[in-house]
């Protein structure tokens, strides 16, 4: 015991080294304060505190030392000699040389002590002022650019503040490790830089990507020469960094951009080719009956047809445009009878079918169900329940097997007796040779005029069969999904598809299935009569219904809608005040998020949702993308890890649902994006399993519009904490 105090309160630094090895064993509190620490020197072996040239003096003397151990004479410490040595330079351990007078004794077979106290202190002239070490040191170690050195053999001999805090390293976890371990898809460039720099070449403007603690790439530009020692034999590198992450992020977004935009302006070219090829058709068949002499009743039909087609297919081309920009109509209810509707709409599809088709369907081959507690008469927007139901039967009628039913069905379940309200389920079924592609029908669900792309995350990694039958190109312009799916919405319901698995085939075909639901108001029957447009309405509101109709589109975000996903504070509703310049912990939150990457990806199968999310945060100052499921989220996601900064991620989304694609991102993808989960979905199992699958928070829909920036601000200033890096 008496010993160790002895050694520990020499003034002398010492350490114990082992002869074999040249393991550093054990190092005095001397040592510790004015060479290196403890902890550290333990990790080195003793000849590497000394330059090349230096080695061979202290090689000599460890042998007198060790022939006087064996030829048992009186042991006496060996002087080496005034040698410059390697000292870590306070608590950033910057490296510094120091002469330093060192003596070796032999203390048995297998263990040398040696001992060494410093001779003088390094000075350095600037501009004719004295610079001191501790100023010398602080310069380098507080710069404002990221510096290291390396040894010969790709060691971090040292790194400064600024290129820990970039990477997220302590020097610990950093300082010491071979460079391969944080570059690992860098190792030939690393290898072939280094070939370089020891031919004495100076390198500049060299791009690395580094791996931070938190998982991300960190993409550098590096200049580097080397230091020799006196011998001319590798010392260590000069690395001067700067972190290109940010250059790097926005040209990648730029490209995607750019990418992106002519994909678009292809499926645009696509499309009006697609639109004149519609139009092509009735007008030949227009003249054809012009150029009949005789202008018979046939001829009259063929062009009341024709016309008739063109304008519906002009009525959706405007209301495609208007849902396609984010808008959404005012609802304008009408007591409505819900069988005289649909069987208004089969007369349309034969007519339209007899006119444009050799082999017309069969207007017994229409069929209607509806369950006898269904009331008849309903208050509900004719016009959008009659664009969804037209769409879906055009759809079904282009895609079904000859001969086989289509039929529409409407069920009733009562919700509140003394109100009259109950929840209307519409739902259109027919028959396919194959299965359609979900992934496509997802797509054309929410693109109106895109074709689906091929994504690299499918749901299984079976082929299926799907049917060939192209769901926008070949057959109309393809806009009736969307518009179906665009206008159930704004009638506040959400277009389901679901259809036999092609696992379990029913016969020989496949029964396809599109479905609704709505919560409406019902009445006492009333008479109806027809409108110019085929509308079937009561007289009361005729004149009302076409005056509310005349500049009635709103933006989606503004719509009462809204409301379903994102309610603004009351703060909010009576100011014009940014969120950003708010009160007390707001503002606190905002000036560390001032340099945070805010680009964030919005996943959500509705639309509505989309642009509800993607104005609020735009107002507040980020950026935002957004996609309508998870595979098309992976895809993103898959280009590059540093694209986005974070995620807000729907649950209940057909195809890739929301769980599946977080799980994805952080197994396949291995991402450590904070993902935050808005979800209409309540309850803790929910929550469990979508925390489970890697997500980092989950809010319910509808949330408060600060709780959601909130949380989300909470992540992005976090994200680089064990607990925020994902699963």
């Amino acid at each position: 015991m008496m010993g160790d105090k002895i050694f520990d309160c020499l003034p002398e630094a010492v350490c114990v080294v082992s002869l074999h090895s040249g393991n550093i064993l054990r190092v005095n509190k001397t040592f510790s304060r004015i060479c290196v620490k403890g902890e550290r020197a333990l990790k080195m072996k003793f000849i590497d505190f000394f330059q090349n040239d230096m080695k061979e003096p202290i090689e000599a003397a460890i042998r007198v030392s060790c022939s006087q151990s064996e030829s048992k004479q009186e042991e006496n410490s060996i002087y080496i000699g005034k040698l410059s040595t390697l000292t870590l330079y306070g608590n950033e351990e910057f490296p510094v040389y120091k002469e330093f007078e060192w003596f070796v004794v032999s203390m048995g077979a297998n263990e040398l002590l040696f001992s060494g106290r410093r001779t003088r202190k390094l000075r350095h002239s600037m501009t004719g002022s004295a610079l001191t070490e501790s100023e010398l040191v602080d310069f380098f170690v507080n710069a404002p650019i990221a510096l290291h050195w390396l040894s010969g053999t790709g060691l971090i001999v040292w790194a400064n503040k600024k290129e820990l805090d970039t990477l997220g390293y302590t020097a610990d976890e950093y300082i010491g490790r071979n460079v391969m371990e944080f570059c690992p898809d860098e190792k030939e460039r690393v290898l072939e830089t280094f070939s370089l720099l020891g031919s004495n070449a100076t390198i500049q403007n060299v791009p690395f990507k580094f791996r931070s603690k938190s998982g991300d790439l960190k993409y550098f530009i590096i200049d580097s020469n080397v230091s020799y020692h006196q011998d001319g034999t590798f010392k260590h590198t000069r690395c001067f960094i700067r972190d290109d992450t940010e250059r790097q992020i926005h040209e990648m977004t730029v490209a995607l951009e750019k990418k992106l935009s002519e994909t678009n302006a292809t499926m645009k070219d696509a499309f009006i080719r697609r639109v004149f090829h519609e139009l092509r058709t009735p007008l030949q068949a227009m003249q054809i009956a012009l150029d009949d002499s005789s202008i018979n009743t046939t001829a009259v039909s063929i062009l009341q047809g024709q016309v008739d087609a063109l304008t519906n297919m002009m009525d959706n081309f405007i209301y495609a445009t208007y849902f396609n920009k984010g808008q959404l109509l005012r609802l304008c209810p009408l007591k409505t009878c819900l069988r005289t509707l649909v069987k208004s709409l089969f007369e349309e599809v034969v007519k339209d079918e007899t006119s444009n088709n050799n082999n017309p369907i069969s207007e017994e081959l229409l069929s209607i169900v509806i369950s006898t507690k269904t009331p008849s008469t309903v208050l509900v927007d004719q016009d959008l329940l009659r664009r969804v139901l037209g769409s879906l039967l055009s759809n079904a009628v282009k895609h079904s097997i000859r001969g086989t039913k289509i039929v529409v069905s409407i069920m009733f379940e009562p919700v509140e007796a003394k109100t009259g309200e109950g929840t209307y389920t519409f739902s259109v079924r027919n028959q396919t040779e194959k299965p359609l592609d979900p992934t496509k029908v997802q797509w054309h669900f929410q693109k109106m005029f895109q074709d689906a792309p091929s994504f690299k995350f499918k749901v299984e990694n079976k082929e299926r069969n799907y049917t060939t039958s192209d769901l926008a190109g070949k057959e109309g312009l393809g806009l009736g999904l969307f518009i179906a799916f665009s206008a159930a919405q704004n009638l506040g319901s959400l277009l389901q598809f679901h259809q036999t698995d092609e696992d379990e085939p029913v016969g020989s075909s496949c029964e396809v299935r599109f479905m609704f639901s709505l919560q409406l108001k019902h009445f006492e029957s009333e008479p109806f009569f027809p409108s110019k447009s085929g509308k079937f309405v009561s007289a009361e509101r005729m004149a009302a219904a076409a005056k509310h109709r005349s500049n009635s589109w709103v933006a989606a975000a503004d719509s009462p809608l809204a409301n379903m996903h994102i309610i603004e504070s009351e703060d909010q509703q009576n100011s014009n005040q940014d969120w950003r310049i708010g009160t007390g912990d707001q503002k606190a939150c905002v000036s560390k998020l001032a340099g945070v990457v805010t680009n964030v990806l919005v996943v959500d199968d509705s639309p509505i949702c989309q642009k509800v999310v993607s104005k609020m945060l735009e107002k507040h100052h980020f950026k935002v993308t957004c996609c309508g499921g998870g595979e098309e989220a992976l895809e993103l996601l898959s280009i590059e890890p540093r694209l986005f900064s974070a995620c807000v991620m729907d649950l209940r989304m057909p195809v890739v649902d929301g769980i599946t694609a977080t799980r994805r991102a952080r197994e396949n993808l291995r991402l450590s994006i904070p993902i935050l989960v808005l979800s209409a979905e309540v309850g803790e199992d929910i929550k469990r399993e979508a925390i489970a699958a890697g997500a980092n928070t989950f809010v319910s829909k509808p949330c408060k519009s600060d709780v959601l920036l909130s949380e989300l601000t909470t992540l992005l200033l976090n994200r680089d904490t064990p607990k925020n890096r994902g699963k």
